[in-house]
């Protein structure tokens, strides 16, 4: 976790320990929402520790499914 996730932890958590009830629930969903993306998000378990993998693999099912976009009309797939 980042010093800056838990600087803002704590000042969201300073929110939520406030009198103002609307104030206490925002401090504690912006709390948790910081304290989850800090921990599971940018630090995924080692289970998700995957290589990444080429473009051309990842999209390859798309091929007959996604339509052909040309902005260059006919002419250019004639050249090509």
């Amino acid at each position: 976790m980042t010093g800056a996730a838990l600087i803002m932890v704590a000042i969201f958590l300073g929110f939520a320990l406030g009198d103002f009830v609307q104030m206490q629930q925002m401090g504690f969903g912006l709390a948790f929402a910081i304290l989850l993306d800090a921990t599971v998000v940018h630090n995924p378990p080692s289970g998700f520790d995957e290589p990444p993998r080429p473009p051309e693999l990842v999209f390859s099912g798309l091929a007959g499914v996604a339509p052909e976009f040309n902005i260059e009309g006919e002419a250019a797939r004639s050249c090509s």
